[in-house]
């Protein structure tokens, strides 16, 4: 088991609220915002594809695909908190 399935299959941690599942995304907005800010104003962009002379169309579908894959990420980590352990409790 890895970390990242630990925390998601603790029994012993409370169940996510879905109304916080929003909260995923400040973080990639505002760092989606500051690239494409600085590739506006030097030309550099960690990955090609987000780009700004490649044009809007192709930029919109990508930060729109990249957080489209975030939100589908934190769904399944919000189900998961909701399920059982089958492993038995220590005590």
């Amino acid at each position: 088991m890895t970390c990242r399935d630990g925390g998601a299959l603790s029994p012993d941690r409370p169940r996510l609220a879905w109304k916080r599942l929003w909260w995923v995304l400040p973080y990639p907005l505002a760092w989606v915002t500051v690239v494409l800010i600085r590739g506006a104003t030097d030309g550099w962009v960690p990955y090609g594809f987000l780009l700004p002379s490649r044009g809007l169309p192709s930029l919109g579908l990508h930060v729109t695909g990249i957080l489209a894959l975030l939100m589908l990420s934190a769904t399944a980590v919000w189900t998961l908190s909701g399920r059982p352990s089958r492993r038995p409790r220590r005590t």
